[in-house]
């Protein structure tokens, strides 16, 4: 599920991510196999369909 956008800066670049979180991460058994936190998040670059094409 979309939960934000994350924008990071340096001196030379900016970056733009779309932010998702598990919904059901806290009932599975694979958890720790994914992630050590509460819930899984993915990070995916604003720019992705353009890489795409």
């Amino acid at each position: 599920m979309y939960w934000k956008t994350r924008t990071k800066k340096t001196e030379s670049r900016q970056w733009n991510h779309k932010v998702y979180r598990g919904t059901e991460c806290g009932a599975c058994q694979k958890r720790s196999l994914c992630t050590k936190a509460k819930v899984r998040e993915l990070l995916i670059d604003i720019r992705e369909p353009l890489f795409k094409r």
